[in-house]
Parts: C-alpha cells; sequence; structure tokens
C-alpha cells in the first residue's frame, strides 16, 4: 500500500500473522512485513490500535525485502495492526491494517457448597458439588519451522551463487520449509516440493515466515569442476598465456572474485547482480 507518496512502485504489506488469526495472552509472534522501497527507507514502525508500539531505524537506507517486529499483545482483546515507513526524503508509506484477537484461557467453575447438621446418630449430611469447566481456545501459531514463499519464479540453485547450477524451479505461490541459511542471510536453503532434497534461493526472491536467526549456517558446496581442455605442448618457439583481467568486474565468478588474483583489491561478489564490483 502506498500512502504520502513515497515513491512509484513503493509497497508496504504485512506477510504474517493473516487477517483474523487469533492469539493467546503473552504469546510473542514475529510481525513480518514485505518492504519495497525505491528511493530507500530510514524507519520501520509498528502501530498497534492506533498507538506507535515499536520503531526501528535501518543502519542504512532499505530498499526492499522481509523485516521483522517482535511483539506479544499484553492482554485479551481485538488489535489493529499496521507496519509504517518513512522514506529518506521523510515520506511515509503505511501498510493495510490486519486485525488479531487475544484469547485468555478461562476456567468457570460453580460449587454448591456442603450442607447439613451434623448430629450423633439422627441426622444425615447430604454433599453435593458441580464443577463446570469451559475452555475454549482458537489457536494459530507461529511455525515452528520458518517458511518461504516464492514472490516469483525463482531459481533454486545446488549452492549459493550464480555458479551453481540450477537444480529446482521454485515457482511463484509455493511455500517450502527453510532448513538452513548462509552467514549473510542472503541465500536460504529449503526442502525441494518435489521430495529430491534441498536447494539454495536468494532470499530477494521470497518472503520469510518466522525467525531464520536460529537456523543453522550450512556450508556452500564445492563449485562445480568445468571441464578443463587438454594443454598442448609447447615448441620452444610458442609461449604460455596467462589469462589477465583489467578491473574487478572482468571477474567471471564468485570464486575470481574473492581470489582477486590481479590484486585490484576491494573487489567483492554482488549476489543480487551477479558480477564482481570494485
Amino acid at each position: 500500500m502506498d500512502e504520502g507518496g513515497a515513491g512509484v512502485g513503493a509497497f508496504i504489506g504485512i506477510v504474517f500473522p493473516a487477517d483474523g488469526t487469533t492469539l493467546n495472552v503473552g504469546e510473542s509472534v514475529n510481525i513480518t512485513s514485505y518492504i519495497s522501497i525505491p528511493s530507500g527507507a530510514n524507519l520501520h514502525m509498528l502501530n498497534v490500535n492506533n498507538i506507535l508500539t515499536r520503531t526501528d531505524r535501518f543502519v542504512s537506507p532499505f530498499i526492499g525485502g522481509t523485516v521483522y517486529q517482535p511483539w506479544a499483545p499484553p492482554g485479551p482483546g481485538e488489535y489493529v495492526l499496521q507496519t509504517i515507513v518513512e522514506s529518506t526524503s521523510g515520506e511515509t508509506l503505511i501498510s493495510d491494517s490486519i486485525t488479531v484477537y487475544v484469547m485468555g484461557v478461562p476456567i468457570a467453575t460453580t460449587s454448591t457448597p456442603l450442607t447439613g447438621t451434623p448430629t450423633k446418630t439422627t441426622e444425615t449430611t447430604t454433599a453435593t458439588t458441580t464443577l463446570t469447566t469451559t475452555l475454549t481456545t482458537t489457536l494459530t501459531p507461529t511455525p515452528d519451522t520458518p517458511q518461504a514463499t516464492s514472490n516469483q519464479n525463482a531459481n533454486c540453485r545446488k549452492g549459493p551463487g550464480s555458479a551453481y547450477p540450477v537444480v529446482w524451479s521454485f515457482m511463484e505461490g509455493q511455500t517450502a520449509p527453510i532448513v538452513g541459511r548462509d552467514q549473510y542471510d542472503t541465500w536460504i536453503v529449503v526442502d525441494r516440493l518435489d521430495g529430491n532434497g534441498q536447494c539454495w534461493v536468494w532470499t530477494d526472491l521470497v518472503i520469510i515466515q518466522g525467525n531464520i536467526s536460529d537456523l543453522p549456517v550450512l556450508t556452500a558446496p564445492p563449485l562445480p569442476v568445468t571441464d578443463t581442455p587438454e594443454e598442448p605442448t609447447l615448441t620452444p618457439t610458442e609461449e604460455s598465456t596467462i589469462p589477465t583481467y583489467s578491473a574487478c568486474h572482468d571477474y567471471p565468478d564468485f570464486a575470481t572474485c574473492n581470489d582477486d588474483p590481479m590484486g585490484f583489491g576491494g573487489c567483492t561478489w554482488d549476489t543480487g547482480m551477479e558480477s564482481c564490483l570494485p
């Protein structure tokens, strides 16, 4: 939803929990929003029943992706939630509202006290106790295993990078469990829905539900080995040639960019652009 003129293509929406979810008093939940702000955002805020409840500042202007804000309802009732971002130019973008319902655990007990007059021999004592317990609770818990929903048709690869082959197509709208991540949280590992193992997908291509910070950091598999043609036997008049590069952006893949064989210095592999940047 775009309000306040935050820019063409700007969007913010709450993706978890769903509208109409029922929670328990004190149950902590990660309010999960998907944000896309081409001009960059400075602040992310949580509004509960028209009261500003939480404000988080981005370390650097945030362009887009999934963000989390923990919240625990303080008591039973109905809560209307919205998330708000403020762009670098001071404009605001407000999500559509969702409503969650918070339940206590009511236990109603009615009891008829003991009645009667005790005597030595002739009186009778009668005890009647009625216990009625009513417990009605509907829960929609946060999933124990974080989930990833593809927001477009995405390639799921054998490893974290374009140098790895595509092993599965993660189609738009499909949801798969997340089982691991890389150390930068830029790639995640999901269980393939075809039952043929796991694969890596770039986080900008999915919407994440749940907290992935407790998931294990997985080691990337070795880069695939390409066939190397047999080197010809050099004659005394022939000279061997060594590949040369004129700048960082000439490096063709992640491994070469990190090794920096030419010694340019400061070369960094950008997984989104799939290129080496100075």
